[in-house]
């Protein structure tokens, strides 16, 4: 899959229907992947390539959050939020639970 400019999902081409994502486990402090958890990660990004479209890296949208799910996971949300401005931070976690325009 890939996105459009309206964020709207279109095939990428000869490509499976995207995997669900896993159960994201992302603590404050990163860490390490568990026995259950390693397989399955990899398994879902062994074909994964870094390549650029469109000013963006990788090809869709899913791969996107599935990279950064895994990143995150590794990193932690304290070491996370620490990147760009404390307010874009702030205004997106007031914006949880809140419905937003177009998505469900």
């Amino acid at each position: 899959m890939s996105t459009d400019s309206d964020d709207s999902l279109t095939p990428e081409p000869d490509s499976e229907e995207p995997k669900p994502y896993p159960d994201w486990n992302i603590q404050n402090e990163g860490r390490s992947w568990g026995p259950g958890e390693a397989r399955e990660r990899l398994d879902r990004t062994i074909e994964t390539k870094i390549e650029m479209r469109e000013g963006k890296l990788f090809w869709s949208a899913e791969t996107r959050i599935l990279m950064l799910g895994l990143l995150l996971e590794g990193v932690g949300a304290d070491r996370a939020v620490q990147l760009g401005d404390p307010q874009v931070w702030r205004r997106a976690v007031a914006k949880l639970g809140k419905p937003e325009a177009g998505r469900p």
